[in-house]
């Protein structure tokens, strides 16, 4: 850090930089070293300075009243200040992901670790965090008893898309596809199940379908009328896959609807109320179940961890 007991060669001031037009490129160029540098590394500096002046003069609340820092930023400053000491920091890694890391508790080391040997942004440390504290939260235990509708929503986890993947893990955590396949569904011996799946996952929901023991029939798509993101078209669809263990009745002519559901999205992730009305009116009087639910709703068994 002796490069920043000052910046040399401009003036310095609250709202700005003044240089010299005689700079030299060079020069330019160290300067705006040192201001990266400053940029990922004040709130570790703010921190040490608060811990100094508490350490040695005792109190040091005054001095934090004259500094313009919103409470809520100041106190994260002191809370990785805290996490990390100084001998503990990575050389190469901003702040904010060392605020990442802090948030893993006693895996804030390994997780230091792990975000510098595989050069991880501040955002996929977050998720990969993220997904470690969920981990060691209780898992609700899948319902015992046997159902002969299911409803899902699985939340796959994507790889191709880092934009994509951000917006959902940020939303809530996703399982890998062997975790899903994995799962022990309580299905009855003639069963329906009613599967959500992007365009992107269609392959990995028929994997899926097959490892819970049922077998694809059709499916129906849901028109968001709203137009999101993707590599070859823009996405306004997912697709409600419909499969079949057993040799359940096909829902009566008159309870039968149009494969296109159109309504426009709303939250994420969030499907149309209406699929839960459309199911009860398919296969009435059955005994319903909602794996991966948000909501409860009555007359279902709902399975989730966020109800």
């Amino acid at each position: 850090m002796k490069d920043l007991i000052e910046i040399k060669k401009c003036k310095v001031s609250k709202v700005g930089l003044q240089f010299d037009e005689n700079l030299k490129y060079d020069d330019w160029k160290q300067i705006g070293k040192q201001l990266e540098l400053m940029h990922r590394s004040c709130g570790f500096w703010i921190a040490d300075w608060w811990h100094f002046g508490v350490r040695k003069y005792g109190e040091a609340k005054a001095m934090v009243a004259q500094l313009e820092i919103d409470y809520g930023t100041f106190r994260n400053y002191l809370w990785v200040g805290d996490a990390f000491k100084l001998s503990c920091r990575h050389d190469n890694l901003s702040f904010s992901a060392h605020f990442e890391a802090a948030q893993a508790g006693e895996k804030r080391f390994e997780m230091l670790e792990r975000a510098e040997k595989e050069n991880l942004s501040s955002r996929e440390l977050r998720i990969i965090v993220r997904n470690y504290k969920h981990s060691l939260l209780p898992k609700p235990k899948i319902p015992e008893g046997k159902f002969d509708v299911i409803y899902c929503d699985p939340p796959w986890k994507y790889e191709f898309c880092s934009d994509l993947k951000d917006e959902i893990e940020n939303k809530y955590p996703t399982m890998e596809l062997e975790r899903i396949q994995q799962l022990k569904i309580p299905s009855a011996d003639n069963c329906v199940l009613f599967m959500w799946a992007t365009a992107p996952k269609l392959e990995e929901a028929i994997l899926v379908i097959n490892s819970w023991g049922f077998n694809y029939r059709t499916c129906a798509v849901w028109d968001k009328e709203w137009i999101g993101m993707g590599y070859w078209f823009r996405g306004q669809h997912e697709l409600l896959l419909v499969a079949t263990k057993g040799n359940p009745k096909v829902p009566e002519q008159e309870n039968r609807y149009s494969s296109m559901i159109k309504e426009r999205r709303t939250e994420h992730s969030k499907k149309p109320q209406i699929v839960y009305e459309m199911i009860e009116k398919m296969f009435p009087n059955s005994n319903y179940l909602e794996l991966f639910a948000r909501n409860k709703r009555e007359r279902w068994i709902s399975h989730g961890n966020e109800i």
